[in-house]
């Protein structure tokens, strides 16, 4: 009943917009995605609750943070991709839009070529460094033995390597508005993470190194698979070959990419390193406090995020064909579904502490502060995306960029200040996000508004 309930508030919304055929086709596509995803998230999410008290209750609190920083600093090699995923999405969006097969074949398959050089070359490198890195040094880790944490850190890196590449499928998905299936893969993906790690809990084979490498290697695995599904089944006229390799279309690929790879990086900075910075600043404890609240609201999040995917490439066809009016409805819609996110965050909080002794049981003893700033983190988030998701569909994204940067170039110096000078522990690297994400929390509506009424000059309209 509130499935149905949620479509329904969804459909009154966006059908309102509707002014004509392409209307009507593009609000359908969307509700299509927002269904399928709806119901893979929700499965998703259920089988992301049953699992993560298990291995968070089999490893300890330390053991759980040490592999939070750790993937977190792994997951950093997705920014050397220069900005070519998210450049990938909006140019194959245009040329898909207007029926350029062969155009759209070319950014695949270009696209596909250049990411796997750099994957290669990401695993020589660090072969070569392998020996000379001390993990046990850069996450802060001396409780945890040193063969086994570099092994562990062998294994996640080569995964993530391989997902590299594969993972572009994800933002072919987006750029056909087939986003859907990003939701899909990764349902399989956790319900096949959930069957290994019942296994290695009654196997009694549970450990840090066996749950690194069952969820790394199910991460590089999914996409992969997903993406022979996906070309073979569906768009066999986009698979991928050499022959449509065309380095000629590598700028007009990068240069909107490399815009969206300094947002990224800076995204980053703010989002990813947080897990690094408390474990550094404080200690590795500590990540585990900051990861459980961030886990609770991602989950919180699911409805929100599963609406707000689907419109990016939705944004970039609606501009080609100039229906602005549909994008300004859109946007409205969207700010009032954030309105009940925000009613909706603040109930969480409340029951946050009764919920985690629930969730995760006795160990789970996650500050009501700490949740709290979170919660204002996440919401910041949430807002941003509303314009953010716009700006970056038309593809005006110098002065994000250059907001972005100085959101990170102030993030570590003032979590910093906050967590080791005014020794506020973990929640002064989360105020220190807070502070970053207004910023951008002020601008990005600002830009927003200028680009659609046509008032966006200079920097603005870049």
């Amino acid at each position: 009943m509130i499935l149905k309930k949620l479509i329904t508030i969804i459909k009154i919304y966006l059908r309102g917009n509707d002014t004509n055929l392409g209307d009507k086709t593009r609000t359908k596509m969307i509700l299509k995605s927002t269904l399928v995803s709806f119901i893979s998230r929700g499965l998703a999410m259920v089988i992301a609750i049953i699992t993560l008290p298990i291995v968070y209750n089999y490893l300890d609190k330390y053991q759980y943070g040490v592999y939070a920083t750790l993937t977190s600093i792994i997951v950093w090699i997705d920014l050397f991709d220069f900005g070519i995923a998210q450049g990938l999405r909006n140019r194959l969006t245009e040329a898909y839009t207007h029926g350029k097969i062969e155009l759209s074949r070319i950014y695949i398959s270009t696209s596909y070529f250049i990411l796997t050089l750099i994957s290669i070359s990401f695993i020589i490198i660090y072969l070569l460094l392998f020996k000379v890195l001390n993990w046990s040094i850069i996450l802060n880790a001396k409780e945890i033995n040193l063969k086994e944490l570099n092994l562990l850190a062998l294994i996640v890196f080569s995964s993530f390597s391989i997902r590299f590449t594969a993972s572009i499928i994800n933002k072919i998905f987006f750029a056909l508005q087939k986003s859907y299936w990003v939701d899909i893969s990764g349902l399989i993906g956790k319900i096949v993470y959930l069957f290994a790690i019942l296994y290695l809990k009654y196997s009694s084979q549970i450990s840090l190194l066996s749950v690194g490498a069952v969820q790394s290697s199910i991460s590089a695995l999914t996409p992969i698979i997903a993406s022979l599904v996906f070309f073979i089944f569906s768009k066999y006229k986009l698979v991928p070959k050499i022959k449509f390799i065309d380095v000629i279309y590598i700028p007009d690929i990068l240069s909107l990419g490399f815009k969206f790879f300094f947002i990224q990086l800076s995204l980053l900075v703010i989002n990813s390193s947080n897990n690094i910075l408390i474990s550094q600043f404080v200690n590795p404890s500590s990540v585990a406090y900051y990861s459980l609240a961030f886990s609770l609201f991602s989950y919180f999040t699911l409805a929100y995020s599963i609406l707000i995917t689907p419109l990016w490439s939705a944004y970039t066809e609606a501009w080609q064909l100039g229906r602005i009016e549909w994008i300004k409805n859109t946007l409205k819609k969207i700010r009032q579904l954030f309105l009940l996110m925000l009613i909706g965050a603040v109930l969480v909080v409340i029951i946050s502490p009764f919920f985690f002794k629930i969730w995760i049981g006795a160990k789970a003893d996650v500050p009501l502060l700490m949740t709290f700033c979170v919660a204002i983190m996440v919401l910041l988030d949430m807002w941003i995306r509303i314009y953010d998701f716009f700006i970056n569909g038309v593809g005006t994204i110098r002065f994000q960029t250059i907001i972005t940067v100085c959101m990170a170039i102030i993030n570590i110096p003032l979590a910093y200040l906050l967590a080791v000078v005014l020794n506020l522990g973990a929640i002064g690297v989360v105020l220190a996000s807070i502070a970053a994400y207004t910023i951008s929390a002020i601008f990005s509506p600002i830009q927003a508004y200028r680009i659609l009424n046509v008032t966006a000059k200079g920097v603005w309209n870049k």
